[in-house]
């Protein structure tokens, strides 16, 4: 399935200053007092250090796991679907040494994937679904994330940052787009239950509010669940026969994905098809495999 990404500029995501309190280029984002640029062209690892030094920047290293999520989570609108992974300055010095940043700053924070690092893989990528780091070759291509560090008036003047703490619901997460971290269940069960499972680990149902979202959640439930099932619990829902639906977390719904026909006469709850992305109301007491979803800040 091609996959097409919309970018929103969403507040509490990304900061960009203009004028005297200007703080990253236009359009690179910005987090913790360090800027962020995306260049989505696929390159080697050598290639990607060089492309970020021609610019007066240096290949992305990742300090701490709310860095990572903003990150990867911006990744993930900044280059789409397309892509499984982005580079990290990381490397091994030789062999199956230990690994060093790019920048030969101490490695204090490290998030492998399960599994990894394999032996004699020297170099690193970041998953773009789920913030994991594998080992691959310097040979291989990915898109980079270049990093400088932001352009700040005089303390006097520039008004105090707010550190964005992520939310704690979100660590474990199998996927993160769009500010919210999204957790898969492969357990049938009504949609009441579901609505419990998901509150008793401190988040709600699946909020869905794109179609590009809409896609990536399908996308990744297939790799979950299998391609065997119809759909899955999402948080969208309605009393009686209205024609209003609302989301779990009181989100707006400023996005619906109904298939043809839906939806149904007194079925109030919503399930999300695998094959299409779209959605189907469903009786509240069919099993389902299930999704949860938290804000991510």
């Amino acid at each position: 399935m091609k996959l097409q990404f919309f970018f929103f500029l969403l507040l509490g995501l990304a900061t960009l200053r203009t004028a005297d309190g200007q703080a990253c280029n236009y359009g690179d984002t910005e987090f913790a007092q360090n800027c962020y640029h995306y260049i989505p062209n696929l390159m080697t690892y050598n290639d990607a250090v060089k492309t970020c030094k021609q610019i007066g920047q240096a290949i992305v290293h990742i300090k701490n796991s709310s860095e990572a999520y903003f990150l990867t989570s911006t990744a993930m609108q900044k280059f789409g679907a397309t892509y499984s992974a982005y580079w990290l300055g990381l490397r091994r010095t030789s062999g199956n040494g230990a690994f060093r940043w790019e920048d030969r700053s101490p490695v204090s924070y490290t998030n492998w994937a399960t599994g990894y690092p394999f032996e004699s893989y020297p170099n690193v990528a970041v998953q773009i679904s789920n913030t994991k780091w594998t080992s691959v070759f310097d040979y291989q291509k990915f898109p980079v994330v270049c990093q400088y560090t932001g352009h700040y008036a005089p303390a006097t003047t520039q008004p105090p940052t707010t550190k964005r703490t992520v939310n704690a619901y979100c660590n474990g997460a199998q996927l993160i787009l769009d500010n919210r971290c999204y957790f898969f269940f492969n357990t049938f069960i009504s949609n009441y239950e579901a609505k419990l499972a998901c509150e008793r680990r401190g988040l709600t149902l699946a909020v869905i509010t794109s179609k590009s979202t809409a896609n990536f959640v399908s996308s990744t439930a297939v790799q979950k669940f299998g391609n065997t099932y119809d759909g899955f619990w999402i948080g969208l829902h309605r009393k009686g026969s209205s024609t209003t639906f609302h989301w779990e977390d009181g989100t707006p719904v400023v996005f619906t994905n109904f298939a043809d026909g839906y939806p149904y006469e007194n079925e109030e709850d919503v399930i999300q098809q695998l094959s299409n992305a779209q959605w189907m109301t469903s009786l509240s007491d069919r099993a389902h495999p299930y999704v949860c979803s938290a804000s991510l800040y």
